[in-house]
């Protein structure tokens, strides 16, 4: 262990400096950080983060975030950046989560088997809830569907 006469001086602005090259570095191997909790993550793995533009930036987030960060995100965005996000957000759940989508409030599984439940609008007729001049049916006229992801064993 070496004595104190030789460790050098450390500044917060040079642990700041180092902690820019570590990030910098993780981001030149394929990593960003989760906009929500900030841990690293590869995205060459699509499942990884879901990337959502809006007129603010873009944020990328962990699967573990997504409930949270859409109940802060959604409020702060517009109609059309929503309605743009919705459809993207439904596709990377279904694609990478197995999600599954609900078109009738009352058809929802049981609570203790969800993981994350987000109610969409949706994509197909706008939130209308009208399609071709009848009930849109794919939310049945209710202008929302239910995304579910389910959770998982626990292994023993």
């Amino acid at each position: 262990m070496p004595d104190e006469s030789t460790i050098p001086d450390t500044t917060p602005a040079d642990l700041q400096q180092e902690l820019a090259h570590i990030k910098e570095a993780l981001a030149q191997l394929g990593a960003r950080p989760c906009c929500n909790c900030g841990k690293f993550y590869l995205t060459a793995d699509a499942a990884n983060l879901f990337q959502a533009v809006h007129n603010a930036g873009t944020d990328r987030v962990c699967y573990n975030c997504i409930a949270p960060w859409w109940r802060a995100r959604c409020p702060t965005l517009t109609i059309p950046e929503r309605q743009s996000i919705e459809p993207k957000l439904m596709r990377w759940l279904i694609e990478h989560h197995q999600a599954k989508v609900f078109r009738d409030l009352n058809n929802l599984p049981p609570e203790d088997t969800q993981d994350i439940h987000l109610t969409l609008g949706c994509a197909e007729c706008a939130g209308s809830g009208i399609l071709a001049g009848g009930r849109c049916h794919h939310c049945n006229g209710n202008r929302n569907v239910w995304v579910i992801t389910f959770k998982r064993p626990s292994a023993v």
